[in-house]
């Protein structure tokens, strides 16, 4: 049984001070530690291979601490952590906890356009102005003008047998 991985694992958890080693905020610290560091992590190539850092204080020992002692007052279960500047390193300042559907819209691919209700992402203009998001974007693929791109469905012209869900 010797250094088996149970006996690491007890060792690993005897050895943290936090006791916060098996909760969803190491696990995301972790994580982002990672996805930052490791190149044979899958997600390294959208962050550590872009440049993207973690800030020194929050890596190796002692890491976990300091990055909790700075996002632990705005943490909760149902929220994610965010950079606020997408091209800058998870550092004091730079990160936020925000709820998943919004960090959603801040991935490098989203689609911004400009609205009459200012600058939103397809799926946020969509459910702003209360069309379906397919709709929004066939209307942009088919470079329908700014003054029609936001109009009502009209319920009249879709075709037999259309559901909207």
């Amino acid at each position: 049984m010797r250094n088996s991985p149970f006996q690491r694992q007890r060792t690993s958890e005897a050895s943290t001070k936090h006791g916060m080693y098996k909760s969803r905020p190491y696990w995301i610290w972790s994580s982002m530690v990672e996805r930052c560091r490791n190149p044979k992590c899958a997600s390294y190539r959208y962050y550590g291979a872009r440049g993207i850092r973690v800030a020194r204080e929050w890596i190796g020992r002692g890491g976990f601490e300091a990055f909790w002692r700075h996002a632990s007052a705005t943490y909760r279960d149902n929220l994610s952590l965010d950079r606020i500047d997408p091209f800058g390193d998870y550092e004091p300042g730079n990160i936020r906890w925000i709820p998943l559907t919004d960090q959603a819209s801040n991935q490098t691919s989203t689609v911004f356009i400009d609205t009459p209700k200012g600058r939103l992402c397809v799926t946020h203009a969509a459910r702003e102005f209360g069309i379906p998001r397919r709709t929004l974007r066939n209307r942009l693929s088919r470079n329908v003008t700014s003054d029609r791109l936001f109009d009502p469905i009209d319920v009249k012209k879709r075709p037999l047998g259309y559901n909207a869900g």
